[in-house]
């Protein structure tokens, strides 16, 4: 499975031989909460448990939900300790410790 983050949503897809065939397109709906957070996607990571992250430009962070295909979305917050810092998510990272740092 090889997964493609475009300005125009993410992209999962199979390489079939020398070609890139499309599995299926995922893009932000404003009427889905289970949607991508945002069409633009800055960063993806598989993390040590296998969960799929993906940074949005001003959408937050989205988790991919591999059992139903939806995603949950993660915002910034100003009242909510613990969050996110802000919505434009420049890079995703996994420390030796499984601990997950978001770049905002």
């Amino acid at each position: 499975m090889i997964w493609i983050g475009t300005q125009e949503g993410l992209y999962k897809t199979v390489l079939d031989g020398n070609k890139l065939l499309l599995i299926k397109k995922y893009v932000h709906e404003n009427q889905d909460a289970g949607s991508l957070a945002h069409n633009h996607i800055t960063d993806i990571l598989m993390d040590s448990q296998n969960r799929m992250w993906i940074g949005t430009w001003l959408g937050g962070l989205s988790l991919h939900n591999g059992d139903d295909d939806s995603f949950t979305n993660f915002t910034h917050e100003p009242r909510k300790k613990g969050g996110i810092s802000g919505n434009m998510i420049n890079c995703i990272y996994e420390d030796p410790f499984n601990v997950l740092w978001i770049g905002t």
